[in-house]
């Protein structure tokens, strides 16, 4: 790295870091902490680092404090992810969730069936599609299904293509993602830019992306009692329009191509760029 920048003292160099917290796992953790010790030994010939969710921002800004981050987010693709005709909203008086996530434990499909067998007792109508990349653990899903008893209420979709996905954002009212710690979760600013409210967790990485109580809701990981509350703050088909509206509107205003990579784009020109 050193010898690199001495060659050619003119070129920037930046690394792109998604660490948001040590691992769990003792052996990991120690590999991941010795890469951060001879990362700062040599920090000094990096011009700065590329993050793309404001967690790992304030994750390095507490172990590698001399170093400048700039947050990038990923740009979204506003012409394919777009409001269709049939964008409406709380049909029959029905909430349409969508779960748009691979079905591992840390995306706790089981806090949704929870908060969702709650507000049904309470006579709210609501509808869950859950849809995953692949079947791996779908059985397990269907357990946690049977245990909160909404059976009825939840129902399975196959793997799709991009492309055929605006589509079935238009059919459903809201996207949630309740993982515990998900790196990004792209799926939160697509659904955004078809004009859908979302809810997430207070750990997801695309959260960069959500305007809390303006584009949808972030509630606290794991707090069933919360997560049930902005569930039914959604059941209001005037609030959905207007969040939906929101969300596109914040996707197309600044997470374009041209306008997630502006703060790079000006730290290369001019030479600094402000740490958010």
């Amino acid at each position: 790295m050193g010898d690199f920048k001495k060659k050619k003292p003119e070129l920037k160099l930046f690394v792109v870091s998604e660490t948001k917290r040590w691992p769990e796992n003792f052996v990991a953790r120690q590999i991941k902490k010795l890469v951060f010790w001879y990362f700062r030994i040599n920090s000094r010939y990096v011009d700065a680092m590329l993050v793309y969710t404001e967690q790992a921002q304030q994750f390095l800004a507490v172990y590698l404090p001399q170093m400048k981050t700039i947050l990038v987010p990923a740009p979204i693709d506003t012409n394919l992810f777009k409001p269709t005709q049939k964008n409406t909203f709380y049909r029959n008086k029905t909430l349409k969730i969508l779960f748009n996530a691979r079905y591992s434990k840390y995306k706790r499909h089981d806090d949704l069936f929870s908060a969702v067998s709650q507000l049904s007792q309470r006579g709210f109508g609501i509808k869950v599609t859950c849809i995953s990349r692949d079947d791996k653990r779908l059985f397990d899903i269907k357990c946690l299904v049977d245990k909160n008893n909404v059976k009825e209420l939840v129902h399975f979709k196959k793997s799709m293509s991009l492309e055929d996905m605006p589509a079935l954002y238009a059919e459903n009212d809201i996207l949630i993602l309740p993982s515990y710690n998900e790196a990004i979760g792209m799926v939160v600013p697509e659904a955004m830019a078809c004009g859908k409210p979302t809810i997430t967790s207070d750990t997801v990485g695309a959260n960069v992306y959500v305007k809390d109580g303006v584009t949808g809701f972030i509630f606290k990981t794991g707090d069933i009692d919360s997560l049930a509350s902005v569930l039914e703050k959604c059941c209001n088909k005037d609030l959905l329009k207007r969040m939906g509206a929101a969300a596109r509107s914040h996707i197309l205003n600044n997470y374009n191509a041209n306008q997630t990579v502006r703060p790079l784009e000006d730290f290369i020109k001019f030479g600094e760029t402000k740490n958010s």
